[in-house]
């Protein structure tokens, strides 16, 4: 019958080396990190460009609803209110409308910072014209588009020129 060993180094030559342990070996580990590597060169460029389509539809839902606002408040004080675009700056503001957080007098949305980080590559709103006005019926002066992009995209928001109604095609 066969007995194991009370000692694990009993039955051991002094002069041979002591039974090896379980571990993983730098080929293996080498292994794993090549791996883990590869999987985040592949998703690194994924994640980046689920962020940029973050910040531009951030951007752009925040402009739809701006205009929108902008039209009702026309409609609301029976007075013309008008949003003017900057595309230097990457910012738009509405007239006569104070900010949302009450630490400016002026509504000013600037689409360098976060969340957005997108640029207002284009606005057309009749000929070379920045500002687009709506009157006391929510009727804009003209028709147009403004064009946002991030990282290589870019979408447009257009607004109707007979209802004022801004919306992403």
């Amino acid at each position: 019958m066969f007995r194991f060993p009370r000692n694990r180094w009993q039955g051991v030559d002094a002069n041979r080396h002591p039974p090896s342990f379980a571990a993983f070996t730098l080929v293996e580990l080498v292994l794993v990190m090549v791996i883990i590597g590869t999987v985040g060169a592949i998703a690194l460029p994924r994640y980046a460009q689920a962020i940029c389509h973050y910040r531009l539809s951030s951007a752009l839902n925040r402009m739809v609803a701006d205009i929108d606002a902008t039209r009702s408040l026309a409609m609301a004080t029976n007075q013309k209110q008008t949003i003017t675009f900057n595309a230097a700056a990457n910012t738009y503001a509405i007239t006569g409308l104070a900010s949302l957080d009450n630490k400016s007098p002026s509504y000013i949305v600037d689409l360098n910072v976060e969340p957005y980080k997108s640029d207002l590559t284009a606005v057309s709103f009749g000929l070379f014209q920045q500002t687009l006005s709506f009157d006391a019926y929510g009727s804009p002066d003209n028709a147009g588009s403004i064009a946002l992009a991030c990282g290589g995209v870019t979408r447009w928001v257009s607004v109707d020129g007979n209802t004022g109604k801004a919306s992403l095609p």
